[in-house]
């Protein structure tokens, strides 16, 4: 049985995870993959830096992995320094590349038992 805490009636799943309720997604594979593209911003190839949204994040945790896009560290320290304008688009293009991942057999969505 997995090791889960109760999310408290008051607070709304964005919070619950920002405060650590939801436990973190992580995906080493994926990462590691990530930085093999080439940078979504710029273009420059590969290597690239695997970069979290920002809106998820709190002070000690990052956005879960499937949402990282490749950038440059051009690229990444800038959006780490400023932020985006639309953060909608950085959403969209992490969900093409989770889709992408599926597709070429990166990923697996796998039955848990519970």
């Amino acid at each position: 049985m997995m090791n889960q805490r109760i999310i408290p009636p008051h607070l709304s799943f964005a919070q619950a995870m920002r405060l650590g309720y939801t436990g973190e997604i992580r995906m080493r594979r994926y990462l590691d993959w990530i930085k093999t593209l080439p940078c979504n911003g710029c273009g420059k190839p590969g290597p690239s830096d695997p970069s979290h949204p920002n809106f998820y994040k709190s002070q000690t945790r990052k956005a879960p992995d499937p949402l990282a896009i490749p950038e440059c560290r051009e690229c990444h320290e800038a959006y780490e320094a400023a932020g985006s304008p639309n953060e909608q688009e950085r959403l969209a293009a992490a969900a093409l590349y989770m889709l992408n991942a599926i597709y070429q057999g990166r990923l697996q969505w796998v039955r848990q038992p519970w």
